[in-house]
């Protein structure tokens, strides 16, 4: 039995979580975490930090099995998109019951849960205000759906991990694609590409007010720069540069030390 109805949600708290990865996903993954799998020149995890973040969500834990000192290398503690960033590290088990034991401590409100393998395909705005399904779900289908993107609270996290089954507040609405093979992956990193996969922020990511930053920047001490500044892919910004207003640095572009860039 379900109810369906429309619900304007304001989630606050979401948690991403490293479930079994396919074998066919293996060669893709031997030394990074599928989190840090390049999409369009960004990891796929600044995917989804983006998408939390603009849709108001200040909390997130990531739930990382392998590699995870990668990942909280790369998000550190979320400062560049306005969250909250906890990685924690879950063993290299087989059982994802066991998984989600382990994240039930972490569940202390209405939460939105994804598995990582899974991308987001589509803006998580129009998810949340899409049409909503109140289902009781048998326990290995609401594992499934808590994979492709639920909103879960600690009572129905706590039913789940017991095998029992459990009433989920889903949407209609198809947010996420599964990277279950390296096929799948291609399709996604060239559907983002093309433009059909939004990238919530594609000029970057907002380090300060004012300064856009895009994947692979590296910035030297004495870096100094007015508002509306964007820096492109793989730029090197060196020791003592200054920019102007509304300077856009190209990608693969080298600024000398002790410069000064305007207009």
């Amino acid at each position: 039995m379900n109810n369906t109805n429309t619900i304007h949600h304001a989630v606050r708290q979401a948690v991403i979580v490293e479930n079994d990865m396919s074998d066919a996903m293996a060669p893709l993954l031997e030394k990074r975490s599928i989190a840090m799998l390049p999409i369009a020149g960004k990891p796929q995890i600044q995917y989804w930090c983006e998408h939390m973040s603009l849709v108001g969500v200040e909390s997130l834990k990531i739930f990382v099995r392998r590699y995870p000192e990668q990942v909280r290398a790369f998000v550190g503690e979320g400062e560049r998109w306005g969250l909250s960033i906890e990685v924690i590290t879950l063993p290299e088990i087989d059982k994802s019951k066991a998984d989600y034991s382990l994240v039930l401590p972490g569940i202390k409100q209405e939460t939105l849960i994804v598995s990582m393998d899974r991308f987001p395909a589509s803006k998580l705005t129009d998810w949340l205000n899409a049409e909503t399904v109140i289902d009781t779900l048998e326990n290995e289908r609401a594992l499934a759906t808590i994979e492709d993107l639920a909103i879960i609270d600690k009572t129905s996290m706590q039913r789940l991990v017991q095998g029992e089954s459990v009433s989920l507040l889903t949407k209609s609405h198809i947010a996420t694609r599964a990277m279950n093979s390296p096929r799948d992956f291609w399709q996604i990193n060239m559907d983002v590409l093309n433009g059909k996969i939004v990238d919530p922020l594609p000029l970057g990511y907002e380090i300060e007010n004012g300064l856009y930053v895009e994947a692979g920047v590296q910035i030297k001490p004495g870096f100094n720069f007015n508002s509306a500044c964007r820096l492109g892919r793989h730029c090197l910004i060196d020791s003592d540069v200054s920019l102007g207003d509304s300077v856009v640095i190209g990608a693969d572009s080298i600024i000398d030390r002790n410069s000064s860039v305007n207009e």
